[in-house]
């Protein structure tokens, strides 16, 4: 068995933001994402399935897997082709970046326009993102979002 840290080692560590969230790249071809489940708020595996993929034109992952322990979820969902944003930026010209920006908010007005009777995830219950919270709020999603 390859030791983590070499070459050949397929699972590496993508992202980490302490305990709420991180993300393994699986070879070159999938991730694994943890996260913290949140009660009452709606599973990106759900989302994903759900996204209005005949109006995008850009590649949305395919979720592979999902199961829960504990208090995490485990996604597994395919890689879309190419670089992550996060690999390219810093090999990117100016106009590059000028461009991929541009594009990032077009592709989020364009999801803006699917409007649903909530704020909250696509099948009604709340979405689980902090930083759309006031600090020091209480975490009651949707209806704290909402106030927001």
């Amino acid at each position: 068995m390859t030791q983590p840290g070499t070459t050949t080692f397929p699972v590496r560590v993508s992202l980490s933001s302490k305990l709420i969230q991180t993300l393994w790249s699986i070879g070159k071809s999938a991730f694994c994402k943890v996260k913290l489940s949140v009660h009452d708020t709606t599973p990106e595996a759900t989302t994903l399935a759900l996204c209005p993929k005949p109006t995008t034109d850009f590649d949305i992952p395919r979720v592979l897997h999902q199961t829960q322990a504990n208090d995490r979820i485990y996604l597994f969902v395919s890689r879309v082709p190419g670089r992550t944003l996060a690999e390219a930026w810093p090999t990117l010209t100016e106009k590059w970046r000028h461009h991929y920006v541009k594009t990032i908010v077009q592709n989020c007005e364009t999801l803006s326009n699917h409007k649903g009777p909530i704020l909250g995830g696509v099948d009604g219950m709340g979405i689980c993102e902090n930083y759309l919270i006031k600090f020091q709020a209480e975490e009651n999603y949707p209806q704290n979002l909402q106030q927001t």
